[in-house]
């Protein structure tokens, strides 16, 4: 199976086999994707070894530098965006959903069935509280007849 085209962004896991490996993933390859127009290129290891590209009008990877709160924004997958310190740290899925950094577009499907789980919760709350209302109602009704027909046979 063969992919025909180019990519968008490329992410390199880098080797840790020996040094000449390491420098085919952070030199060799970096300068073949820019050669064929890949857009961002990302280099994930450890703290030490995380490097995030975008490609200029010129052909040459130039670094994408983190906005203030340290997030990493793509331009070529709009929406996509990540703390690198959460390339470390690896927060949970629930974290996430929660998370203004992440929740545009993690587990979509998810959050969707959270969200209708939520709404369910909540008609089937409101359906509780008009039931009882109309519970109490009916007692007051019930209450209200039985002291007119206590007054109607006094008279």
């Amino acid at each position: 199976m063969s992919y025909r085209g180019i990519f968008d962004l490329c992410v390199e896991a880098l080797s840790n086999s020996n040094k000449k490996q390491r420098e085919r993933d952070t030199v060799t390859k970096k300068a073949e994707y820019a050669a064929v127009g890949v857009s961002e290129y990302f280099i994930l290891h450890d703290s030490e070894e995380q490097a995030f590209y975008r490609l200029d009008t010129s052909g040459v990877y130039v670094p994408i530098h983190p906005s203030k709160d340290a997030v990493i924004c793509s331009t070529v997958l709009p929406g996509f965006q990540f703390r690198i310190e959460d390339l470390l740290a690896r927060p949970s899925e629930e974290e996430m959903l929660e998370d203004p950094v992440y929740k545009s577009f993690v587990l979509p499907a998810w959050q969707l069935d959270r969200k209708l789980h939520r709404a369910a919760e909540e008609h089937a709350k409101t359906e509780a509280s008009l039931r009882l209302e109309a519970e109490q109602r009916v007692q007051t009704e019930k209450a209200l007849r039985l002291e007119i027909g206590w007054c109607l046979t006094l008279t």
